[in-house]
């Protein structure tokens, strides 16, 4: 697939589609829990699914629950924003479990979700 870009007058530069005062904070804290994430999917594969640190009150497996919801609800936030291409999503949910189970031992063998 080829993206085209319309250009502005002369210049031969991209037009871009600024993003809204909604779109940029949805973008904003997105990122910020996806790094969240990736920090709690860190500590669970250092220290396993039951552990508790020094004074915690919650299991590693907890927190990474915790962090996968919070990216959940901002990727729906960001779909409602529409940042997201449906087309181009409903796509890739099709093509990503081939690829997981060419490329890894033990993943791609789940349902993707519904893109409506």
């Amino acid at each position: 697939m080829t993206v085209q870009n319309k250009t502005i007058g002369n210049s031969g530069r991209p037009q871009v589609e600024p993003l809204s005062p909604l779109q940029h904070e949805v973008c904003s804290i997105l990122m910020e829990e996806c790094c969240e994430l990736g920090k709690a999917a860190s500590k669970l594969q250092r220290a396993g699914c039951g552990f508790v640190a020094s004074g915690g009150l919650t299991t590693t497996r907890q927190d990474f629950s915790q962090e996968v919801g919070d990216v959940l609800l901002l990727i729906e936030e960001a779909r409602a924003a529409g940042l997201v291409d449906k087309k181009y999503l409903a796509r890739t949910l099709r093509n990503k479990p081939k690829k997981l189970r060419t490329w890894t031992d033990h993943l791609g063998h789940v349902t993707p979700p519904a893109t409506a």
